[in-house]
């Protein structure tokens, strides 16, 4: 792919390094699935897996009262 190319749906594949980022600080790694390339289902899957964990610390916070 040389420079200046678009970017087709779906070309980006999930490396290594950012399932393990995604897994250990889903907060701060989550916002790199919004770059072109990656396919909805997988922005769908991180998305839902960060806001999951948000709300079971959240219950975990609220509950420790």
């Amino acid at each position: 792919m040389g420079e200046g190319e678009p970017i087709s749906d779906a070309t980006r594949r999930l490396s290594p390094s950012l399932l393990l980022g995604m897994l250990t600080v889903p907060t701060l790694f989550v916002w790199l699935f919004l770059r072109r390339g990656y396919p909805s289902s997988l922005r769908r899957a991180a998305f839902s897996y960060t806001g999951i964990l948000f709300a079971v610390g959240l219950i975990g916070r609220l509950g420790g009262r």
